[in-house]
């Protein structure tokens, strides 16, 4: 459904599947979006009432769209956009994402500060991050180093703070944490990281001088993760467990438990914990529905030792507000935000160069071992299983006809635009956890061509838009990457001719996929 003249409507359901674009001076008072739908809000159009976003949709916004969003479930992700970019991404298509600067008139509601409930910058830089205030409890504004600021009305915000995270797309900020029972080496001895206070000493390991140094804790920061079984275990939250002996003989000297993004110094160089994950010595521990974890900071980035091995202290890149505090803390107010490129005591390495040389070391070292594989086999094909599903719900198949790298298929002259569907799968999971992308990818999909009446029609609105719901960013060469349901108008070029319409799309991609029957997400399905 599209509303793109002046107008007004009233009770829309956007069903699984469907999209709903609404054009300049068109109004909307109420709005249901369930799961796979999608409703975009165009620049100049209003909603006057509330648009309910349920779990699994997708709503596109700008600041001044007004009304009310409605996150139902508390499992909706928000998603802003800075002002110089277009472009917003999320693994599954679901989520709000508010485009543009100002203060925004929609007021989002059922926001919880829950883990899975927060409030994301996609595609901004923590360094284009000035500052993060709280006008007051119902309202947060961001500053960005251009001098644009954004401030969301979000009913509670104050209450529940913020977090800088991470997108697809790779535009990360990282949460450090150690989990209860870690045992942190302090002088003279070691200290469990839940003893730690603010004033006590922790010895600090110098990269110069390789020599240690004690330094006071500044800050110590806790929070209680409660797990997402229904998401992939880096995105469910669950803890990396390295066995002990993993890295080198009584490195570390126990099982040590981490976040999955908490990173371990090797050779001047800090790598995140998920990119050594191999499966054996090194694993997600799925064991656990619920775990505590604590940051520790000390006046400068620093690398500490747990369970014997060197990690990295806590660096405030904004993040502070969303932990529960020692009682003994200092005061928030006036600290600057860090960043990794100028405040970091080491690099954050994820070039694969770099980071699977020393992945492969220690899964040869976990088979010299003997570990056993702690994670369940998964088979790869690739066979995207490829189809289009019309904007009239009918699905339809390749031509058998068809080659590998370049699909036919029989268009039905009323139809305005097709969805194409396929798997989907991480390059991080069919490669290997040393691949930072954790892109959710289709098919690479270049060259398409609409034949009609013998002649042939190029469609390139997949290689022109700069946001195109289903996409992902937009690519400087002649192709782009699906995320497993992409939308594909042929408005320009509809169909009013008796005989049968030709589409061809050329696949450029050599793609491997997870089959895994048990979950939907293998196939973006509507």
């Amino acid at each position: 459904m599209n509303i793109l003249a002046e107008g007004k409507a009233d009770l829309i359901t956007v069903f699984s599947g469907g999209l709903l674009s609404v054009g300049n001076q068109v109004t909307i008072s109420k709005v249901t979006v369930n799961s796979t739908g999608s409703a975009i809000f165009n620049e100049g159009a209003i909603l006057s009432g509330t648009l309910t976003l349920n779990n699994g949709g997708y709503a596109v916004i700008t600041t001044s769209t007004g009304g009310v969003i409605n996150l139902v479930d508390n499992t909706t992700p928000v998603y802003l956009v800075g002002a110089t970019t277009r472009e917003t991404t999320t693994s599954n298509m679901s989520g709000l994402v508010i485009s543009g600067t100002g203060s925004a008139t929609t007021v989002i509601s059922g926001f919880t500060g829950d883990a899975s409930n927060s409030i994301t910058l996609a595609n901004v830089h923590t360094s284009n991050v000035t500052n993060v205030a709280y006008p007051d409890v119902n309202h947060v504004t961001f500053t960005l180093n251009d001098g644009t600021t954004v401030t969301l009305n979000i009913t509670g915000v104050g209450n529940y703070g913020y977090a800088l995270t991470s997108d697809a797309n790779g535009n990360l900020v990282y949460e450090i944490c150690f989990l209860t029972g870690t045992m942190i080496e302090i002088p003279g001895s070691v200290c469990a990281v839940e003893d730690l206070k603010i004033g006590d000493s922790v010895l600090t390991y110098n990269p110069v001088t390789q020599g240690k140094v004690s330094k006071p804790v500044t800050w110590i920061g806790h929070k209680t993760a409660s797990i997402k079984s229904n998401l992939l275990n880096d995105e469910a939250g669950y803890p990396v467990r390295i066995l002990k002996d993993a890295i080198a003989p009584n490195v570390p000297n126990k099982d040590l438990l981490i976040t999955a993004e908490h990173c371990l110094y090797f050779d001047g160089k800090f790598i995140p914990a998920r990119m050594l994950v191999n499966g054996y010595s090194i694993y997600y521990d799925t064991s656990m529905t619920s775990y505590d974890y604590y940051h520790i900071k000390t006046a400068e980035h620093s690398i500490l030792t747990a369970d014997g091995m060197l990690t990295e202290s806590y660096l405030d890149t904004g993040n502070r507000h969303t932990f529960n505090l020692d009682h003994k803390v200092i005061k928030l107010s006036g600290n600057k935000v860090k960043a990794w490129q100028n405040d970091a005591i080491a690099p954050l390495v994820t070039e694969r160069s770099i980071v699977e040389r020393i992945y492969n070391y220690l899964l040869q070292r976990a088979h010299v071992h003997g570990c056993l594989k702690q994670e369940q086999p998964f088979e790869l094909t690739q066979d995207p299983d490829l189809c289009l599903m019309t904007d009239q719900g009918e699905v339809i198949h390749k031509k058998a006809s068809s080659t590998d790298k370049k699909l036919d298929f029989i268009i039905p002259n009323n139809v305005s635009a097709v969805w194409i569907l396929s798997r989907t799968s991480r390059p991080c999971d069919v490669i290997g956890a040393f691949v930072d992308d954790r892109r959710y990818l289709g098919v690479l999909v270049g060259e398409v061509t609409l034949q009609r009446n013998g002649k042939k029609h190029p469609i390139t609105t997949h290689l022109d838009a700069d946001h195109l719901l289903g996409w992902d960013v937009k690519e400087t060469i002649p192709f782009r990457w699906t995320k497993g349901k992409a939308f594909l108008p042929l408005t320009q070029l509809k169909c009013r001719s008796d005989k049968p319409n030709l589409l061809t799309l050329d696949i450029l991609s050599d793609h491997a996929y997870i089959i895994d029957y048990s979950k939907e997400n293998n196939k973006k399905l509507a």
